[in-house]
């Protein structure tokens, strides 16, 4: 070829990666593991449970090989609690033998836990860690200030132990009242923007994938009043349409939740009292990407078969998930859900920024109303099936238009900062993570 016959060629731009990171429970570790080692690494990181860090080891393993964020989650938010406390969480090295008080985090003892918290990291490979905080109820809470003392000394330890490239979340577990107040909710985080920390993972309480419109659309707005901390935002314990609508509005960088369950992010049951028991997780449920639902698998099957027409409509029809359609959606829906939320992420991740939210709707939101519109009108076997497609139908209806309200009357002019792969972060080796860091 001659080089009068050379033409140059446009080479469009690749959009940083949005966030999206997998919380590892009892019984995802075999899926999830599976998933890394068929398809790669096409998501951020693992979150590990400290008392499954042996039984999860295999998963830990295959993240490192793809080069995934290993991230851990010190549970000390559970240890504060008498319902959520338990046996293991208490023989953790940083553990009290019981549920944790202020005192333990206070004075020697909080630096204690501090160094123990970043001995574990270094021992079993983590690469990232979230801080060990509580739940904050106001600005003026106890634990508050113990919180951003040890997110300190964490990165102090973590600094001494030779772990200065692990970075920190700085998890912030909040009422909805205290997002909803500008003002209190402010006094928090411009606390926060003090520590050394390098992302906040926030935790609202009882908001997730089946949050209202009106509270996706209030979560949105009180994130955009925190993109000047240029950190990362990562909604924590939050999926579905309404996970996915604060990334395409550019309220957060990323998301946090498990395989189908933790999804969404509720307290109310760790201050009940319960009797020591064995620990059983929840078993995965189908998701059903063209409705934004979940079912339980005996569920799923018996409405299949009793209205097959069902399959057609919402059965899985992507070859590269579910090669053999519903059989392998109801076989492996660990396996389904993590292929489908990927494709979700990768496609919201190909759309410029500022386009993200308008193709949001019209791509996701709109086809999914509409899919729930066509099934609710179909005559459906499962009576309980059938109610719940109508009243996710209206749910639909309702956040595709206040959304596109939303849209209209606030574009967004702030986008979330985005987090940092692994990769990306380690070839930047030479930029220190002080650099990054808001100076006290």
């Amino acid at each position: 070829m001659s080089a009068a016959q050379i033409q140059p060629r446009l080479i469009r731009p690749v959009q940083d990666p949005l966030g999206l990171f997998i919380r590892v429970a009892r019984g995802d570790s075999q899926c999830v593991q599976n998933f890394l080692e068929i398809k790669g690494a096409h998501f951020h990181g693992v979150v590990i449970d400290p008392t499954r860090t042996t039984l999860d080891k295999d998963v830990r393993d295959v993240a490192a090989k793809r080069k995934l964020d290993i991230v851990l989650d010190p549970k000390t938010q559970e240890s504060a609690f008498n319902g959520s406390f338990t046996v293991k969480l208490g023989k953790l090295p940083w553990g009290a033998g019981r549920r944790h008080v202020i005192e333990d985090f206070e004075g020697a003892a909080g630096k204690r836990r501090a160094s123990a918290i970043a001995e574990f990291v270094k021992e079993n490979g983590f690469t990232k860690v979230l801080t060990p905080s509580h739940l904050v109820k106001e600005h003026d809470d106890d634990w508050l200030e113990i919180d951003l003392e040890m997110a300190n000394r964490l990165r102090e330890a973590l600094d001494r132990g030779g772990a200065s490239d692990v970075p920190i979340g700085y998890s912030l577990a909040v009422p909805y009242s205290v997002l909803r107040d500008p003002e209190e909710f402010a006094l928090i985080t411009e606390r926060i923007e003090k520590t050394i920390a390098d992302e906040i993972w926030l935790k609202v309480e009882n908001f997730g994938s089946d949050a209202s419109p009106t509270g996706a659309r209030n979560y949105i707005e009180a994130m955009r009043l925190l993109h000047g901390l240029d950190m990362p935002l990562i909604a924590d314990h939050v999926g579905g349409l309404v996970g996915l609508s604060l990334v395409a509005f550019g309220g957060v960088g990323g998301l946090s939740h498990g395989i189908t369950p933790r999804e969404r992010f509720t307290a109310a049951h760790w201050a009940e009292r319960s009797e020591e028991a064995p620990q059983f997780g929840p078993h995965h449920r189908v998701y059903l990407p063209d409705l934004d639902l979940h079912a339980k698998v005996a569920d799923a099957r018996s409405f299949f078969e009793q209205t097959p027409a069902l399959r057609a409509r919402i059965g899985c029809r992507d070859s590269e998930c579910c090669a053999r359609g519903v059989h392998d959606m109801l076989e492996q829906p660990g396996h389904h859900f993590l292929n489908q939320r990927v494709k979700q992420f990768s496609r919201l991740g190909e759309i410029p920024k500022r386009l993200r939210a308008s193709v949001f709707l019209d791509e996701f939101v709109r086809t999914a109303s509409d899919q729930a519109m066509t099934v609710s009108n179909m005559r459906i076997a499962d009576e309980a099936f059938s109610q719940r497609t109508k009243k996710q139908r209206l749910r639909l209806d309702a956040l595709r238009k206040t959304l596109r309200t939303f849209s209209e009357r606030k574009p967004a002019d702030t986008f979330s900062a985005l987090p940092q792969t692994r990769i990306v972060r380690e070839s930047n080796r030479g930029v220190s993570l002080e650099d990054r860091r808001p100076v006290l």
